[in-house]
């Protein structure tokens, strides 16, 4: 559920993992996630996604959940952007740039 709402946020950029993974990788190298209510098989739940630190080869990401307006869960994670050899690099300027609108603001 985390992953697939990264991989949406991803293709929604226009950069979808399919494009990414030909010659790069974005691995989740860290998850913590905490639940603070119980969901239940047909819940819907609404997830939100905001990146709050982009790096140098890492972005760190926060995502919650809601189902009928009650917080159900909150994840904090980093991604990694790895080239071919799984060796940690630079994310491309363009990716930078698209991620800047989704960064949380510290004010």
């Amino acid at each position: 559920m985390i992953n697939d709402c990264v991989e949406a946020f991803f293709a929604e950029l226009g950069v979808p993992f399919e494009e990414i993974h030909k010659t790069a990788g974005v691995p989740t190298a860290q998850i913590e996630t905490r639940f603070t209510a119980p969901s239940r098989h047909g819940d819907e739940l609404l997830l939100s996604l905001e990146i709050i630190r982009v790096g140098r080869s890492s972005l760190g990401l926060e995502i919650d959940a809601q189902a009928r307006g009650e917080p159900r869960f909150s994840s904090a994670s980093t991604l990694v952007y790895i080239n071919e050899t799984g060796r940690a690099t630079s994310w491309p300027d363009t990716l930078k740039t698209a991620f800047s609108p989704y960064l949380r603001s510290t004010t």
